[in-house]
């Protein structure tokens, strides 16, 4: 599967990044995991925030191993779980969990449902494992907010807040 070409080519901040920072919620120092090619980053880097970034493809220099615990006050994960595998998801999500300060957030971003099963349905993709296979080879796997919600749960996030529905962005922390 080509998960590298499900990056958003964008010029502009992402949602999430957006909505997170316009509500006051963003603290520095940010980590961005799974930026892309970096948009959001250069965005909150213009806004003068402290922020690192980690990409498989786009930006491998500083991934997440490679910061001790609690590393970060605000950690985005934006458009990621939806392009992996199940048992990868979990993994990144731990991760998160592990570099994110006691007080920090998260802020966790990803594709509805039902904007994946109407795109599924459209495109002629084919069902895969819990998602969908797309004409271009890359997974797909859309969300409810409550399946996020579940997951997020199940890695050890102990509160967390769905603030949009379309696409999925929750909000969480330990405490």
């Amino acid at each position: 599967m080509r998960s590298e070409l499900t990056a958003i080519h964008r010029s502009r901040p992402s949602v999430a990044v957006r909505l997170c920072n316009d509500l006051g919620l963003v603290r520095s120092r940010i980590y961005d995991y799974g930026c892309g090619t970096g948009q959001d980053i250069s965005f909150l880097q213009s806004l003068s925030y402290d922020v690192a970034g980690w990409d498989p493809f786009y930006r491998k220099d500083m991934p997440p191993s490679s910061f001790p615990s609690r590393a970060f006050k605000s950690i985005f994960c934006t458009y990621v779980l939806n392009v992996i595998q199940k048992n990868d998801r979990i993994s990144v999500v731990k991760e998160i969990k592990r570099i994110l300060a006691a007080d920090g957030y998260a802020f966790v971003t990803v594709r509805s449902a039902l904007d994946i099963e109407d795109k599924a349905l459209k495109g002629n993709w084919k069902k895969y494992r819990d998602g969908w296979l797309s004409k271009r080879g890359t997974f797909q796997k859309g969300f409810s907010s409550v399946e996020l919600d579940s997951v997020l749960h199940k890695c050890g996030f102990t509160r967390t807040l769905t603030i949009s529905k379309n696409p999925v962005i929750a909000v969480c922390s330990t405490r």
